[in-house]
């Protein structure tokens, strides 16, 4: 029952990544409509066209693209295919840059700003 418990800490990485940039896009534009569909726009159509016509060892570097790599298949066990017992370390690594990254941005652009 807890033999992937390693996941779990990967997929906290994961949101806490997918949120952070969320909340530094909605704070850049700062009207909520458009933030929400800049965010969507950029996380299911320009990354996606970006990743395909940028060579494969660079692509796997973009933001989204890193955050999505860490847990490719959360079930992929259940339909028979082969899962690793831990995430991979340089996705882990590389996310928990962005997400301070993002983090970092985001606390400069609000202290920056008279809010």
């Amino acid at each position: 029952m807890f033999d992937k418990i390693a996941f779990l800490p990967a997929f906290f990485l994961q949101l806490l990544g997918y949120s952070m940039f969320a909340f530094l896009v909605g704070l850049l534009l700062r009207r909520t409509g458009f933030a929400i569909g800049f965010y969507f726009i950029y996380v299911f159509a320009v990354e996606k066209i970006l990743v395909f016509y940028i060579p494969e060892p660079i692509c796997w570097y973009m933001p989204i693209e890193a955050m999505d790599n860490m847990i490719v298949l959360p079930f992929a066990g259940i339909i028979g295919v082969d899962v690793p017992d831990q995430p991979p370390l340089q996705e882990i690594l590389l996310t928990l840059g962005y997400t301070l990254g993002f983090g970092w941005l985001s606390y400069y652009v609000l202290k920056r700003r008279d809010i």
